[in-house]
């Protein structure tokens, strides 16, 4: 039997090695940037820590972010932007292994950036900047108040718990991704 304590270090600590790329309905000029490689941590969410990939690919893109907002692919299907990085890849390894009898080689995991023609399926991501993270903070925050529902069975903790500590919480969460991300980044020589 596994140790319970090890599998949630495992998870708490674990990123998973990414491949992001311009879609080519998005290029600004026939040669595609170069795709980008980073370690995405598993409890992040991907519009927080690839914000400096979104950034740079940005400069390459026909669209702006004025269009809908950017969103990201896997095997041309849409993924969901307020899930976390570890359930998204979860996911597509869960789809992959039932689709086939073997195991495929899912890393680094190839993921698609979008700037236009934003799907009706994804719940809508807007900003302005690749930096701008107004709708994960807003999406953090309510998804902390309804697991205090849950936790308490009423909405006086959660209605309780001060825009103070909302956002401290909401600081952290976003700022622990972005260092991990940073931190990332600069181990594999990147900015």
């Amino acid at each position: 039997m596994s140790d319970p304590n090890n599998a949630q270090a495992l998870s708490w600590h674990g990123n998973i090695p990414c491949c992001l790329s311009l879609s080519p309905h998005d290029l600004a000029d026939i040669t595609p940037p170069a795709p980008h490689y980073i370690m995405l941590p598993r409890l992040s969410y991907l519009h927080v820590a690839a914000a400096s990939v979104i950034a740079s690919l940005l400069t390459s893109s026909l669209s702006s972010l004025e269009n809908g907002g950017v969103w990201f692919s896997h095997n041309k299907v849409p993924l969901d932007w307020h899930l976390p990085i570890g359930v998204l890849f979860d996911k597509i390894a869960l789809n992959a292994d039932l689709a086939s009898h073997t195991t495929p080689q899912l890393l680094p995991l190839e993921l698609t950036v979008h700037f236009s023609s934003y799907p009706d399926t994804l719940l809508q991501y807007t900003s302005q900047t690749p930096t701008d993270l107004s709708t994960v903070r807003q999406h953090f925050a309510q998804s902390l108040k309804q697991s205090l529902f849950l936790e308490h069975g009423n909405s006086r903790t959660a209605n309780n718990v001060s825009d103070c500590a909302t956002d401290f919480a909401t600081d952290f969460a976003t700022d622990f991704a972005t260092d991990c991300a940073r931190a990332s980044c600069q181990s594999e020589g990147g900015p």
